[in-house]
C-alpha cells in the first residue's frame, strides 16, 4: 500500500468534452440491470500498406531451428508470428525475406515450411550493424512496418568496436527518428541446439549447446500507430508471452474519470457536472475523521503499451504525489474486477469506457479551505529484463543463462537516437478532494 501526504491532482493535458448535468451525489441503489447502450470505443483507422518480415538465417541462427521431429519454441513462436502477419486484417501487402549473405524473398507457405524443416541455406554470420543498415536503407519509411527476427548478437569483425555499439545504434536509427518511426522490441527465449558463436572473441570460438536457453528478438519498426496495431495482432497469436520495450512513442494522457457510484465508500459526490469527473466533494469536513472515504478512477489505457498497463505493473509503479492531503493507493483493478462488486446502474456506461481502475483512500485534508490535489504519475522506466538479459561475456552462455552480449548498450543507443531518457514518464493525472460549502 502506498501512503503519501497528498495533493490529489493528476497532471497531464486533460481535455473533456462533455454535456452538462447536475452534480452527481452518492447513489444509494445498486442494480444488475443494463440501462443504456454501451459507449462506442474510440475508432482507429490504422491501415498498413506493406509489412516486411526479415528472418535472419546466418550461421548463428541455425541452432534455433533444429531438424527434429518436433518443433522447438523458436519454430513454434516464429510460425505464430508469421501467421499473425499473414492474417492481420489491416495489412495490404506482406513480404517475407531471408537475411544472410543474400536477401531473397519467399512466399508465406515456403517460409513456414522451411522454418519447421530447417530447410535454409545458412550463411556466415552477418555483423549486426551491417544487417540493420541493410534493412534501414531499403525498408525504413512511413508506409511500411518491418519485422526483424534475429538473435541480435553484436558480432563485429573487430572486438574493439564493441565500445561503439551505442554510437552505431544511434546512427542507424537517427533517420528512423526523423521519419517519425517507432520501435517495439519483443524478447523471447528458446531451446538452442548445435553451434553457438559467441560475440566475445577471446576464448572459445564455438560453444556446443544442447537445449540451453538462448534469447532472440523481434524488432517491429514503423509509424507508431501501425506498430502498436501490428504488435497487438502478433501478441494475440502467440503461445509464449514476450518481454517488451518501446522506443519512439509519444503517449497521450489517457481519458479518465472518477466513478461516482461504484467501488467507493464514504459520503461524497462528484463535483464536476460533465461526463468526466475529476473532483470529489465531501459532504462535511468531519467525514474524514469518521470514515476516510475511498473512490475509484477509471483509466482508458488501450493506447498505451500493454506491459505498462498490467495491474501488477500499475500497482508497483503508480506514484502518488498528494498535496494538502494524505492519500493511499488501495488497489488497481480490471473492469471485470469492478463488475464483480456492487455496481450502480448509472455507472455502467461509464465503466465501459475504461479498462483499468485505480482505487484511492483519502485519510486527511490539512487545510479544509483549499482542495487536496493528488497527482498520479506512471513512469515509463527501462524494463528490468533488459539488464537481466545483458552480458559482457557470452562465453558463459551455457552456465550463465539466456543473455545477449551488450544488449543494454544497444537499447541505450536506441533511446539516444530518439533523444529519450531511459527513465521517462508515460503519463500524469490529477484529481481533487474538497469540502462542500
Amino acid at each position: 500500500m502506498i501512503r503519501k501526504s497528498c495533493f490529489l491532482f493528476v497532471l497531464l493535458p486533460l481535455l473533456w468534452s462533455c454535456t452538462r448535468r447536475s452534480p452527481e451525489r452518492e447513489p444509494s441503489d445498486t442494480t444488475t440491470t443494463e440501462s443504456a447502450t454501451p459507449a462506442p470505443p474510440r475508432q482507429t483507422a490504422v491501415r498498413i500498406d506493406t509489412v516486411n518480415v526479415f528472418l535472419e538465417v546466418s550461421g548463428s541462427m541455425k541452432g534455433f531451428m533444429p531438424k527434429q521431429s518436433r518443433a522447438n519454441r523458436f519454430q513454434e513462436t516464429v510460425a505464430d508470428l508469421l501467421s499473425g502477419v499473414e492474417n492481420a486484417d489491416r495489412v495490404r501487402v506482406r513480404n517475407y525475406r531471408l537475411l544472410g549473405s543474400t536477401d531473397r524473398p519467399m512466399s508465406y507457405e515456403t517460409v513456414q515450411n522451411d522454418l519447421l524443416k530447417s530447410n535454409f541455406n545458412y550463411t556466415t554470420t552477418s555483423p549486426l550493424a551491417e544487417l540493420l543498415k541493410n534493412v534501414a536503407n531499403q525498408a525504413f519509411n512511413t508506409n511500411t512496418v518491418n519485422l526483424i527476427i534475429s538473435d541480435f548478437i553484436y558480432d563485429s569483425p573487430q572486438t574493439s568496436r564493441s565500445s561503439l555499439v551505442r554510437t552505431e545504434m544511434r546512427d542507424i536509427f537517427a533517420d528512423a527518428r526523423r521519419q517519425g518511426l517507432a520501435v517495439s522490441i519483443l524478447g523471447f527465449t528458446s531451446d538452442f541446439y548445435g553451434k553457438y558463436f559467441p560475440a566475445r572473441k577471446e576464448g572459445q570460438k564455438v560453444i556446443q549447446l544442447d537445449g540451453e536457453e538462448v534469447p532472440y528478438y523481434v524488432w517491429v519498426i514503423g509509424a507508431p500507430a501501425q506498430v502498436r496495431y501490428l504488435e497487438g495482432e502478433l501478441k494475440n497469436n502467440l503461445r509464449q508471452e514476450p518481454n517488451t520495450v518501446h522506443v519512439g512513442f509519444a503517449y497521450e494522457t489517457p481519458d479518465f474519470s472518477i466513478i461516482p457510484g461504484s467501488a467507493r465508500t464514504g459520503s461524497w459526490y462528484c463535483a464536476d457536472r460533465g461526463e468526466a469527473c475529476a473532483t470529489i466533494t465531501l459532504d462535511k469536513a468531519k467525514t474524514l475523521k469518521q470514515e476516510q472515504p475511498e473512490f475509484t478512477i477509471g483509466l482508458a489505457t488501450t493506447d498505451l503499451p500493454g506491459d505498462l498497463t498490467t495491474t501488477d505493473y500499475l500497482k508497483k509503479n503508480l506514484h502518488l504525489d498528494p498535496q494538502n492531503c494524505a492519500a493511499e493507493l488501495v488497489d488497481v483493478m480490471t473492469r471485470e474486477d469492478v463488475m464483480q462488486g456492487d455496481v450502480n446502474a448509472r455507472d455502467r456506461d461509464r465503466l465501459r469506457q475504461y479498462d483499468r481502475f485505480v482505487r484511492l483512500k483519502v485519510t486527511d485534508l490539512y487545510d479544509e479551505k483549499k482542495p487536496g490535489v493528488i497527482t498520479l504519475s506512471l513512469p515509463n522506466a527501462s524494463p528490468a529484463w533488459i539488464e537481466a538479459w545483458t552480458t559482457q561475456n557470452d562465453q558463459t552462455i551455457a552456465e550463465g543463462g539466456p543473455k545477449t552480449y551488450l544488449f543494454s548498450d544497444m537499447i541505450a543507443g536506441l533511446h539516444e537516437a530518439y533523444g529519450e531518457r531511459e527513465e521517462g514518464e508515460a503519463f500524469q493525472l490529477q484529481t481533487q478532494v474538497e469540502v462542500g460549502r
